[in-house]
């Protein structure tokens, strides 16, 4: 975040939530591609839903081959979004971790 660029929130601008695990490649890519934002995540209390970032509605093709191309996921204030990929992994172990109690439960009653 550079603070020299506050000057998107005076302009056309979208406002993206990222979440935190994101943020890195997130940033890294905006930079890499010259593409000016600003994120006010010093002052946001709090960022389970995401970091706040605004960015020009001119760069908007690139923000979406860039969230696009890197599988980032993003929300706005409207429209709100959860990586699911996430509660499938946790579904997965889940599952698994059932299995092996059920499992273990079987050979005990058997022995």
């Amino acid at each position: 975040m550079e603070k020299k660029d506050i000057y998107i929130k005076q302009q056309n601008h979208t406002k993206l939530y990222i979440l935190p695990k994101d943020q890195i490649v997130f940033e890294s890519n905006l930079k890499e591609h010259n593409v000016p934002f600003y994120s006010d995540q010093d002052i946001q209390p709090f960022t389970d839903t995401g970091i706040r970032y605004f960015v020009l509605d001119s760069d908007r093709y690139k923000i979406d081959k860039l969230l696009k191309d890197k599988k980032i996921i993003a929300s706005t204030e409207t429209i709100p979004s959860y990586d699911y990929r996430d509660q499938k992994k946790i579904g997965t172990i889940s599952i698994i971790v059932v299995s092996i109690v059920i499992i273990l439960t079987l050979i005990i009653l058997y022995l």
